[in-house]
């Protein structure tokens, strides 16, 4: 517990009553965390995969309204406040969290206050990666807002060479805002440039550094 920021300083007894309380979960298919409406008794911290919020466009058409990758954690809003969320939550397939039950955390924070403090943080920077997020896709030109949005969906603290994305097309259309004809027409540009490599329900970027230079030029070198 103590790796996380959220946690640094935290007691070791404490972190030991939030081990003692922690749930692995996996999902090997799509599926719902918390639906609209409701509120949630946990808070997550995605070791593998992503979650993500599910909306729907003018037209009905799905739409990933942010994403919570590996090393993040969300839920603190819900559980420290009760609040219902507004849109579905979601777990992609092959998304592994830690949860840590609500009870065990207002345990902890009744002795450890700090962890208020340090959960407000992680949200704030939860909202700033969020609203970097709209403005990417507002502002962008489509293979760059491509580019960009495969760098928003890094890992934290990933390697700048080569990492690889296990997704099918319709979760890249879904959270990309575009059509699957549309995808596959961005998806091409980045491929014939040499920054991705497209497989079977996965997709390669070979380097990240190059990608990123992409995103900010209107050329690769």
């Amino acid at each position: 517990m103590n790796a996380s920021a959220v946690f640094r300083g935290l007691p070791d007894h404490l972190g030991e009553k939030l081990s003692e309380g922690a749930v692995l979960e996996r999902y090997d298919r799509s599926s719902v965390l918390i639906a609209s409406g409701e509120c949630t008794s946990f808070a997550r911290h995605v070791i593998k995969g992503y979650s993500y919020l599910l909306g729907q466009s003018e037209e009905g058409r799905e739409l990933q309204l942010a994403r919570q990758g590996e090393g993040n954690w969300f839920g603190w809003v819900q559980v420290f406040s009760g609040l219902r969320v507004r849109q579905d939550h979601w777990a992609a397939a092959g998304t592994e969290f830690i949860a840590l039950p609500k009870s065990a955390l207002l345990s902890v924070a009744d002795e450890w206050p700090q962890l208020y403090r340090n959960a407000f943080l992680d949200t704030g920077r939860m909202v700033q990666e969020i609203l970097h997020w709209v403005w990417t896709v507002q502002l962008s030109s489509e293979e760059k807002k491509v580019a960009r949005l495969f760098l928003q969906m890094l890992p934290q603290n990933v390697a700048t060479r080569g990492y690889s994305f296990s997704c099918s097309q319709s979760e890249l259309a879904s959270f990309f805002g575009v059509g699957r004809q549309a995808l596959n027409r961005h998806l091409a540009v980045l491929e014939q440039n040499a920054l991705i490599i497209r497989k079977y329900r996965q997709v390669e970027i070979p380097d990240i550094a190059r990608l990123r230079a992409f995103s900010e030029l209107h050329k690769p070198d």
